[in-house]
């Protein structure tokens, strides 16, 4: 959940500056502002997978899977999730601002009433 919630955060609070256009998250637009690539935002992806890894260690140890893990992870998965918060958070601002923003397709999509 920590993973999750830090990228959530992060792109409607920073990315997005908590505007939210409700036409486009309902457009099948593919210009659409959250439509990213094929459907799939792959900086959200990415960030949830590097948000979630350093914690697996830990987590085997755990479980009993892993029987010798560096204290190190031990520390990190008793801590999951704030490591996991802010890792992806922060990984996901970074992709987020070298992708760069989508533009509006309110216009553009047929479906959509044009604004006046």
């Amino acid at each position: 959940m920590g993973p999750i919630a830090g990228i959530v955060l992060a792109d409607y609070y920073i990315v997005q500056k908590t505007n939210l256009n409700v036409s486009d998250l309902y457009s099948r637009s593919p210009y659409g502002a959250y439509r990213y690539s094929r459907g799939f935002n792959v900086a959200a992806i990415l960030a949830l997978v590097v948000g979630v890894l350093p914690v697996v260690p830990g987590f085997l140890q755990k479980v009993g899977i892993a029987t010798s893990v560096p204290n190190t992870f031990v520390v990190i998965y008793n801590n999951a999730w704030f490591v996991s918060f802010f890792s992806a958070g922060f990984l996901y601002l970074v992709l987020s601002n070298l992708r760069g923003k989508p533009g509006n397709s309110a216009a553009r999509d047929p479906l959509l009433p044009t604004a006046k």
